[in-house]
């Protein structure tokens, strides 16, 4: 799933790149981070619940 996520991003940025404007790359990388913290987190939370169920 995170690699789903990571693909789709730098799939985006790759076509993002044909246009002329200028990115950030330490606002991208630090938002990219911001996100997967998130999704980990989310999925970890998920995990601890289903953790008992077995």
């Amino acid at each position: 799933m995170i690699a789903t996520v990571i693909s789709a991003y730098l799939s985006m940025i790759i076509s993002a790149d044909h246009e002329s404007n200028n990115i950030n790359p330490q606002k991208s990388l630090n938002v990219l981070l911001i996100v997967l913290v998130l999704i980990s987190t989310v999925v970890g939370f998920f995990v601890t619940l289903t953790d008992d169920l077995i």
